[in-house]
């Protein structure tokens, strides 16, 4: 499940910078 968490971070400050 930490996994999904880690992706979506992943996302998203891939999307801010």
């Amino acid at each position: 499940m930490h996994d999904i968490s880690n992706c979506f971070l992943f996302i998203i400050e891939n999307r801010v910078i």
